[in-house]
């Protein structure tokens, strides 16, 4: 999927409700004295980089709070619904802000209203009326650019082999050639399919033509169903981009960072991901190698069409804390303190693009991120978990049924569909 220091001011008065998911009003920005607080924030493993654990560390020195950390590994959400449907809860996490993720927390009766927060008048691009949102009411600060899914290619490599962008399914099929014909000992396009949750990333890229088209609407509607081919076709790509021997041979037991590995190295030309890999590549190899080495392409069936979503990693949460409503108070100051006075700290850490109004892109953006920007400015679709109105399964799941020979493309539609079905009678919907 998958931190970025201030001196401590008086405490604030903060207007709270013991009844579940009631406005909390904006109140001075100035952070509060929480010392002898500890608070526990739960995330994931994957994909968070280094800026987001030092927000932490910032707001721990500016209010004298200590954050206790709980990473959920792979696959975090599974990991972490599990943990939530013990009654057990941090006093602020990470986790998806898409609707089809987020039903599944019961917002409305278990999450903090941060309507009247002064980051929702802030954030930019239309996120909040999707992002975090149930009913008009949101439940997320989102503080991350949204994170847009395509190809992180090896520019050296792709120079190497003479090959051009591809920006149709069509076309990825020929580089896939031309590719293997001139290296047959390296990866045309690498797959953590080990790690379950990257090899749904293809089928996403593949279907933006038709989600920008209005299928989601279709499948909400009730019209249509992931059985439709549009749906079918994307999923069977990959199989199919196995049978032709343009991933990996180790698809099954490789995972996410075999992905970063291998593009960088120049082992693979490519990794369907989104540029939530790229501070993992910063990281590991430095802002100058990564511009040097890796690039950006958006990829669909018809189209050079990227998709985008919101995701956990820099999404915030705050559950409702009845038994110590000063915890509560604790976390929403992290909150405050995150989208306020610690903001401009994470993106000069983070190397991010901003979301909330008021603050200037870094000057040491990343090649890549801005390339994916392009794309997303240009010719993008919302992700379809974004639009559709209930949660449709285990996708990774059934995908690593497939990659293993246990199911075809036409049975991880078939899941994919009834897990959709079930889940709307559920919600009621």
């Amino acid at each position: 999927m998958r931190s970025r220091t201030l001196t401590m001011a008086a405490g604030v008065a903060l207007a709270l409700s013991a009844t579940g998911g009631a406005v909390v009003q904006a109140q001075d920005p100035e952070m509060p004295d929480l010392t002898g607080t500890t608070l526990t924030y739960w995330t994931s493993t994957t994909g968070v980089g280094q800026a987001i654990p030092n927000l932490i560390k910032g707001f721990e020195e500016a209010t004298g709070a200590t954050v206790e950390t709980v990473a959920f590994p792979d696959p975090f959400e599974q990991n972490f619904l599990t943990r939530w449907a013990t009654g057990d809860r941090p006093d602020f996490f990470n986790f998806h802000p898409v609707y089809s993720w987020m039903v599944r927390l019961n917002p409305s009766e278990t999450l903090v209203d941060l309507s009247a927060e002064d980051f929702v008048g802030k954030t930019k691009f239309g996120l909040l009326d999707s992002a975090g949102n149930e009913d008009g009411k949101n439940y997320a600060a989102v503080i991350t650019y949204p994170y847009i899914t395509g190809m992180l290619y090896n520019k050296q490599v792709f120079a190497d082999a003479g090959l051009s962008i591809p920006t149709t399914l069509d076309e990825f099929w020929t580089a896939c050639e031309t590719f293997k014909a001139a290296y047959p000992d390296k990866t045309f396009m690498f797959a953590g399919g080990g790690d379950l949750w990257p090899i749904q990333i293809f089928a996403f890229d593949l279907w933006a033509d038709d989600v920008k088209a209005g299928l989601m609407d279709e499948v909400n509607a009730g019209t249509t169903t992931f059985t439709d081919p549009r749906f079918v076709s994307g999923i069977q790509a990959l199989q199919d981009a196995i049978a032709k021997g343009c991933v990996n041979d180790d698809i099954t037991t490789a995972g996410f960072d075999g992905e970063l590995t291998s593009v960088f190295d120049g082992s693979a030309a490519m990794i369907a991901q989104g540029t939530w890999a790229i501070p993992s590549l910063i990281d590991a190899n430095g802002l100058d190698a990564v511009n040097e080495t890796i690039g950006f392409f958006p990829l669909s069936a018809r189209s050079a069409t990227a998709t985008w979503s919101v995701s956990q990693g820099g999404s915030f949460f705050v559950p409702v804390n009845t038994a110590d409503p000063a915890r509560q108070e604790a976390a929403l100051a992290f909150i405050r303190y995150a989208t306020g006075a610690g903001y401009a700290q994470y993106l000069a850490e983070s190397k991010d693009l901003p979301v909330l109004d008021g603050h200037e892109a870094p000057a040491d953006v990343s090649t890549p991120l801005l390339e994916a920007n392009a794309a997303y400015l240009e010719a993008s679709a919302p992700g379809f978990s974004m639009v559709i109105k209930a949660p449709y399964g285990d996708f990774h799941v059934s995908m690593g049924e497939m990659i293993n020979g246990e199911k075809t493309a036409e049975d991880v539609a078939a899941d994919l569909q009834r897990e959709f079905e079930r889940a709307v009678q559920t919600i009621g919907d």
